[in-house]
This record gives structure tokens, C-alpha cells and sequence, in this order.
């Protein structure tokens, strides 16, 4: 269930900081769009902190996802004897 988080801020020179909701943080990154894949499916409310050039935290944005968590049909082979 990969999901991709992009944040829009118009303004160079930011870092970011993403927690995806479901336990899992990353560190600072230059990039404002990140890729996440989520172990099973559930609500969860993704959060982003947009840091300037000297590390202060400007912006702070979240939004709530559903995450539908895939079917899989168990493969087995059934031989029947008559």
C-alpha cells in the first residue's frame, strides 16, 4: 500500500519532516515529496513539518488517509480423488 505525500510551499531552501500516522517518522529532507508504504490498512493522519534555512519549523500541515488494506486469495492446489 504505497502512498505518495507531497507538501506544496512555493519557497526554496525548506527541509521536511514527515510521520506517516502509523508510527513512523523520517528525518530532515530536502525533498518535499516522499513515498511511504503502509504495512496494513487503517485511518491514519500523516503529518509534515516544513523547516526554513535555520531549522525553525514555519509550517505544519496534516490530513487523514483511509488505507484500504489489499485482498489476498491464499494459493493452494486441492487434487480430488475419486
Amino acid at each position: 500500500n504505497n502512498v505518495t505525500l507531497t507538501a506544496i510551499a512555493g519557497v526554496p531552501n525548506l527541509s521536511y519532516r514527515w510521520d506517516f500516522g502509523d508510527g513512523v517518522t523520517t528525518g530532515f529532507s530536502p525533498s518535499n515529496a516522499i513515498t511511504h508504504s503502509y504495512s496494513r490498512g487503517g485511518d491514519f493522519i500523516p503529518r509534515v513539518f516544513v523547516f526554513d534555512s535555520s531549522n525553525n519549523c514555519i509550517v505544519t500541515a496534516r490530513n487523514r488517509i483511509d488505507i484500504h488494506a489489499e485482498f489476498v486469495q491464499p494459493g493452494f492446489r486441492a487434487d480430488r480423488t475419486i
